[in-house]
């Protein structure tokens, strides 16, 4: 094989590798325990959800019970709850728009994440309320707004 071969062999391989390795989100799941016990907010960063979810439920204390960073792949990955396993698996990465099968017992749904915004999974009862799985971009996804590019100006003296 010519030099030429070897180094276009070499760029395919490596396109391949780098391909699988965008072939993953992360994201920030914490589960979070709701009740109509209390009047509870904790931490004080669940208010947002007690605002969001005032229309529809009359929850009135949210517990976060744990938070990780999970990595969703081609692959299952899988995350325990209090009360049962649920396994996450990447169907398709386009344009930073992420579709999730989530098996949930006893449902499994494909969901579309995208680089803002939370999304609401309800899992089941435990400990006198609901459970809610919230999958949120991990921190460093956000898109930012860059700075405006500096000019460069000669300073004369």
């Amino acid at each position: 094989m010519t030099h030429l071969g070897r180094s276009l062999a070499l760029l395919v391989a490596l396109s391949a590798v780098a391909a699988r390795a965008e072939d993953k989100v992360g994201v920030t799941a914490e589960v979070v325990l709701a009740s109509t016990s209390g009047n509870v907010i904790d931490p004080p960063s669940l208010a947002s959800m007690k605002a969001k979810f005032a229309e529809k439920f009359k929850y009135t204390s949210f517990k976060r019970l744990s938070v990780q960073k999970v990595v969703i792949t081609k692959g299952v990955t899988e995350l325990q709850l209090p009360n049962k396993k649920v396994t996450f698996k990447l169907e398709e990465l386009k344009d930073g728009i992420a579709k999730v099968k989530v098996n949930n017992p006893p449902m499994e749904t494909v969901y579309t994440l995208g680089r803002e915004g939370s999304l609401y999974i309800a899992s089941g009862q435990h400990g006198g309320g609901d459970l809610w799985l919230v999958l949120s971009p991990a921190e460093g996804v956000r898109p930012r707004r860059l700075p405006p590019p500096h000019r460069a100006t000669s300073v004369e003296g």
